[in-house]
């Protein structure tokens, strides 16, 4: 419920907005919970879970009209990605389709659906006025750390997969984590320290803005 409800108040702004370009800006967001509700009838389709994948999504249609059941039931990863035919996920399933096969990890595919829609974000910002770009690039950096720490320990706890995989996949546009950074993280304290620089840096942001 309360994803459904964080979704109607996406929908409320996004309708409300009269520029092309902020209302394309809050769609991208809202499709952040399109692409986890994927990700997790993925792992069912991966798993071979004998479950209904309808109980495991939202199902609210967010953008597109996503055969949930359909995915979760298929052979191949070919199938799959013509049931994303005419949707924004089809081209990063492709991106990493090889490499999935090669190695059954399904890492490669959630990380290049994120890649992807990050992507598309950043593009959109670039269209806004230089001050709305500054501050929504500044929030969108800090979005992008949080999601590359969040892959470096998923890769190090569930994946087991080696560095070099992770600086393939790296997102760019993080504030704080570069690849040259990636390799220290890997130390005990590594994650818990930029953790700690990254909560510094929503501090910082934040006490910038108020001088503005």
């Amino acid at each position: 419920k309360l994803l459904l409800n964080d979704i109607s108040i996406y929908k409320k702004v996004h309708d409300s907005l009269s520029g092309k370009r902020e209302r394309e800006f809050v769609a991208i967001l809202m499709q952040r919970y399109e692409i986890e509700n994927l990700k997790v009838v993925l792992r069912l389709w991966h798993s071979k879970e004998p479950v209904k994948a309808e109980d495991y999504v939202l199902a609210e249609m967010i953008k597109f009209d996503i055969d949930y059941k359909r995915i979760a039931s298929a052979e191949t990863i070919e199938e799959v990605i013509v049931l994303l035919d005419k949707t924004d996920y089809k081209e990063p399933l492709l991106v990493a389709r090889d490499k999935f096969k090669s190695t059954k990890s399904l890492f490669y595919i959630e990380a290049s659906l994120d890649i992807d829609y990050y992507n598309r974000l950043t593009a959109c910002i670039g269209a806004f006025s230089a001050t709305d770009k500054r501050v929504a690039s500044k929030i969108l950096a800090i979005e992008v750390d949080s999601e590359n720490i969040q892959w470096l320990i998923k890769i190090r706890k569930y994946f087991c997969l080696a560095l070099s995989d992770m600086l393939e996949w790296f997102m760019p546009g993080g504030s704080i984590i570069s690849k040259n950074a990636l390799g220290s993280l890997y130390a005990p304290d590594g994650i818990a320290r930029v953790i700690e620089s990254i909560a510094l840096g929503l501090l910082l942001f934040a006490e910038a803005e108020q001088q503005h």
